[in-house]
């Protein structure tokens, strides 16, 4: 209402009840109060700020500085004290992935390839880097994946490579490697060159997988029927193995029923089959003898 407008100043009227009166002309916005930031001209902004109480939209450092709740626990120091990192529920990383010294997971195929994936830079340090397995295509695997039977170099497979003499239940590639003796001609490459593949297999068996003296598995993988029901997992198409589905060791088929309900047929390879597979056209023995003498 004055000509100048002095009834509507900070030196009237003060601040509005969010800001922060800088002088007797300047307010901010509260939120930019200890934030190690300058922004009254004269620094009060960032006085008294061990007893200043932080916005309900930001965390307060032990430093004493205001940063906003969503900066916390995102594995960068905002506070400059990292106070702001700590006390976080962090996962563990998952298979496949790498976890940085700061908590935080990046791929396993991103670790030591000359660029930081982790906030800290983490997967780039060199004592991470000589602790793994690197295979020729350049990816690294923790060292307690190299030798388990299992190849984690995909293309080379080259993990499996240098592990020593193979046992009697293997067979040799001639890189090196050891590979089940059940993967032989089973229509899968496993050597890295196909050695396991190209000699002495009938590819008609293999192709056919004829029962009951093969099993074919869901990964297509053609079995010979006593890999069936013999503890080990030949197919590695599931975390059991389809081969081992519903082996059960005792004849009678006892304490069957608690996991999969009432048990009525034994396969002649061991399998206890739960009656929703009896007839259901779909041959769940290996010979197929569940689907016999079915009347619909």
């Amino acid at each position: 209402d004055c000509e100048g407008g002095k009834d509507e100043t900070v030196e009237v009227c003060g601040c509005l009840p969010h800001e922060f009166q800088c002088n007797a002309s300047v307010c901010i916005d509260a939120v930019r109060r200890c934030d190690r930031l300058d922004d009254c001209e004269d620094g009060s902004d960032e006085d008294n700020c061990e007893t200043y109480v932080c916005p309900v939209t930001h965390f307060k450092c032990h430093n004493h500085v205001c940063i906003r709740r969503d900066k916390t626990c995102d594995f960068v120091d905002d506070c400059g004290d990292n106070s702001d990192e700590e006390f976080c529920d962090r996962r563990s990383c998952d298979f496949g992935y790498f976890a940085c010294d700061n908590g935080e997971c990046t791929l396993t195929s991103r670790l030591c390839d000359g660029v930081e994936n982790c906030k800290d830079g983490s997967d780039e340090d060199p004592k991470h880097c000589a602790a793994r397995y690197q295979c020729p295509t350049g990816l690294y695997i923790d060292r307690k994946y190299e030798c388990d039977g299992w190849p984690e170099c995909r293309l080379t497979k080259m993990d499996e490579a240098q592990c020593g003499s193979c046992s009697t239940a293997q067979f040799q590639c001639q890189s090196g490697q050891c590979v089940a003796l059940t993967d032989r001609c089973d229509g899968f490459c496993d050597c890295t060159h196909c050695d396991d593949e190209l000699s002495g297999c009938d590819s008609n068996e293999r192709i056919y997988c004829p029962a009951p003296s093969h099993f074919r598995c869901r990964n297509d993988r053609c079995l010979p029927r006593a890999a069936v029901c013999d503890g080990v997992n030949d197919c590695r198409d599931a975390w059991g193995g389809t081969d081992e589905l519903f082996c059960h060791p005792f004849p009678d088929c006892s304490n069957f029923t608690a996991q999969h309900g009432p048990a009525v047929f034994r396969c002649p390879e061991g399998r206890c089959l739960p009656a929703r597979l009896v007839c259901n056209h779909k041959r769940d023995c290996v010979g197929g003898e569940d689907e016999e003498g079915c009347t619909e």
